[in-house]
């Protein structure tokens, strides 16, 4: 994992992915899920081998890494959904040279703001090692395979799930929504009272 003060001239390298974290300023509601969110940012990373990376900013910096990607040419509708922190922005160009109007990327959001009913953080472990399967593959296209990840999720949460409708570049993903349903779906099953609960398996 890089740990940067600006996402500036940030280059892709050798690596087929960047994953850039956005986090909100620094108050005290992120910085006690920062902690272990970077944990298990770690372990993503070094699942990732050698085809992905994970960036993210000194402490101190998060607000200039976050102006650095906000400053982008996005769309008013994108833009608000990467206002949404935390969260990860994958993109396979050179930071500088990319448009989001005209290369590929996705979003990973965790939820909006981690102070308003936060999940746990190893909720999203499941699906972090999943995108982490998909990068490492060295034959897979990221942004083509990481959206059946979420196949095995209720059809009709999809809308909830995918907060800006697929376009033609990029589009952002709410993985908080994606981690509860995944945790009511496994209950659900494993629940004798499902029939009673509605569920569906």
């Amino acid at each position: 994992m890089h740990i940067t003060h600006s996402y500036k001239g940030s280059v892709q390298g050798s690596f087929r992915y960047s994953f850039f974290v956005l986090y909100e300023d620094y108050i005290q509601a992120q910085s006690s899920f920062s902690s272990d969110f970077d944990l298990m940012l770690e372990r993503f990373a070094r699942n990732m081998r050698d085809e992905g990376v994970v960036v993210r900013p000194f402490l101190g910096d998060v607000e200039k890494a976050k102006s650095d990607v906000l400053t982008k040419n996005w769309s008013p509708k994108h833009l608000k959904e990467l206002e949404k922190t935390p969260g990860l922005l994958v993109i396979n160009k050179d930071f500088d040279e990319f448009d989001p109007q005209e290369h590929q990327w996705l979003y990973l959001n965790f939820g909006g703001r981690v102070y308003d009913s936060p999940v746990r953080v190893d909720e999203y472990q499941d699906i972090l090692a999943s995108l982490a399967e998909i990068v490492s593959d060295p034959e897979s296209d990221f942004f083509r395979d990481a959206v059946p990840v979420v196949r095995q999720l209720k059809i009709e949460s999809f809308a909830e799930i995918f907060e800006a409708k697929p376009g033609i570049f990029g589009f952002s993903v709410d993985l908080k929504k994606s981690a509860i349903i995944l945790r009511e779906m496994f209950e659900c099953i494993c629940s004798p009272y499902q029939l009673v609960r509605g569920c569906v398996a």
